[in-house]
Order: structure tokens, then C-alpha cells, then sequence
């Protein structure tokens, strides 16, 4: 399976329609009801019900790859410069890691 678009997500949205309280049908976009439009972009959602949404998608390069890693504290130092050496090999601003450090109560 090849994917050929990322998802969409809060900051790709171009046009909204939605049923307010009252019933009314209305339009939110950067030129139509901006306010609105930029309070439903992650400020809120009391505003009504969306029944419609337009969003702008992005090329995404041929190879995604995602999991999770899990190593002993103890080899922490190791990882984190493997990590760091691969982001700055790759130059490319499409990269994303995540790490997370848990710990076990112990007792």
C-alpha cells in the first residue's frame, strides 16, 4: 500500500460549514466569518456541528516509517546519540522523533 497525502489536520483546514445552536447554516473560512473560522481551529468547539470541512493535503516523501523502541535506562546515552547523529545526517525538516522516558517505581 502506498500512501500519497499526509492526513489533514487543524492547520491545513481551508473552508468550514457548520449548523449553529439556532439552525442557522453557516460558512467559516480565512474571508467568511474569519473569527469563527480561527476560533475552530483549536480554540473551541462550542460553535455548532461541522458538516463540512475542505482541506489543503501535502505530498509525503515515498518512505514513512514509525514504531517504537524500547531500551534500558542504562543504555540511554547510546540512543539518544544514534538519534541525534541520524536527524542531523538526514538535513530534512520533514523529520519527526519523539522520544519519551518512563521510569518503574521500583518498591
Amino acid at each position: 500500500m502506498v500512501c500519497m497525502f499526509t492526513l489533514p489536520d487543524a492547520n491545513t483546514s481551508h473552508f468550514t460549514e457548520l449548523v449553529t445552536a439556532s439552525g442557522d447554516v453557516i460558512k467559516a473560512s480565512g474571508n467568511e466569518n474569519p473569527e469563527l473560522f480561527w476560533g475552530m481551529k483549536g480554540y473551541g468547539f462550542n460553535f455548532g456541528v461541522v458538516t463540512s470541512m475542505t482541506f489543503q493535503l501535502y505530498d509525503i516523501p515515498g518512505n514513512v516509517i514509525g514504531g517504537d523502541l524500547y531500551y534500558p535506562i542504562s543504555k540511554a546515552p547510546g540512543v539518544f546519540k544514534v538519534i541525534r547523529d541520524f536527524v542531523r545526517e538526514k538535513a530534512d525538516n520533514r523529520i519527526s522523533v519523539f522520544m519519551m522516558v518512563t521510569f518503574q517505581h521500583s518498591g
